[in-house]
């Protein structure tokens, strides 16, 4: 849906007060080596965290919970989708936690020679089985099991407890579902929608400089 951007150019021409246009509802791009795994998906607890900028409100931590979807260039899903907004265009690093809870307790009492990977899939069944041995493969644990030494066990499940991603960014515009930016909101006259100083000028949906979440929200915008 949407169009191909000439109405904003057709309109600054005219000297209407224009926002920049930032990409929005998009997947976030990350040099991961994950590659080979794309297509996964998992539940994750989430922490976005923009680069530091010069205000606060650019500054804020976006925390979040719910599917995360491994591509080829990064990350999406439906949560990540609705916090590529907060980015504006520039990257950060994304904090991902697979494993609550996680604690070394139960694995105390693996059997003998009991993998970690099997105990962790088991703990955790909604996590891929390919994704946790990759996971372990980065803390270097892929080969660990019981008995596991107790300082080394914690070391490990440390690691995995949160592990971080550096974002270069949300995916272009080209790409985006919808945008950020548009018309400015202080020139429009919000109970006719006509542009203060061009009589008989009317604007809504996207050429506005408006944008919500994912699920509707901007269709009923428009």
């Amino acid at each position: 849906t949407g169009s191909d951007g000439t109405m904003h150019e057709i309109l600054k021409t005219l000297g209407v007060p224009m926002t920049t246009l930032k990409p929005a509802l998009v997947a976030l791009l990350s040099p991961h080596s994950l590659k080979d795994l794309s297509g996964l998906s998992f539940p994750a607890r989430f922490q976005l965290k923009p680069d530091q900028r010069r205000s606060k409100r650019e500054n804020k931590v976006h925390a979040g919970e719910g599917t995360i979807l491994i591509t080829e260039d990064g990350f999406s899903g439906p949560e990540l989708l609705n916090r590529s907004r907060t980015l504006n265009g520039a990257g950060g690093t994304l904090e991902l936690e697979l494993f609550p809870d996680l604690s070394p307790k139960p694995y105390r009492q693996a059997k003998h020679k009991e993998g970690l990977r099997t105990l962790l899939h088991a703990q955790y069944p909604d996590i891929p089985d390919r994704l946790i041995k990759r996971l372990l493969q980065f803390v270097q644990a892929e080969h660990m099991r019981a008995p596991f030494d107790p300082t080394e066990l914690q070391s490990k499940l440390d690691a995995l407890s949160r592990l971080t991603f550096r974002i270069d960014g949300p995916e272009p515009i080209t790409k985006a579902r919808i945008t950020r930016g548009g018309v400015d909101l202080k020139a429009v006259d919000p109970q006719s929608m006509e542009i203060k100083g061009f009589p008989g000028l009317y604007v809504a949906g996207e050429l506005l400089d408006i944008d919500g979440e994912s699920g509707g929200y901007n269709l009923q915008a428009a």
